[in-house]
């Protein structure tokens, strides 16, 4: 996998996480924590 393939991977994949937290707001830093 090249740099900038890791690289788009890695951005969707916090964009998903992002939007996630964004819908569920009732999840907590701690809740991440415990991933």
């Amino acid at each position: 996998m090249d740099q900038q393939t890791k690289l788009e991977l890695e951005a969707a994949t916090y964009r998903r996480l992002r939007d996630h937290l964004r819908q569920h707001t009732e999840v907590q830093n701690i809740d991440l924590m415990n991933l």
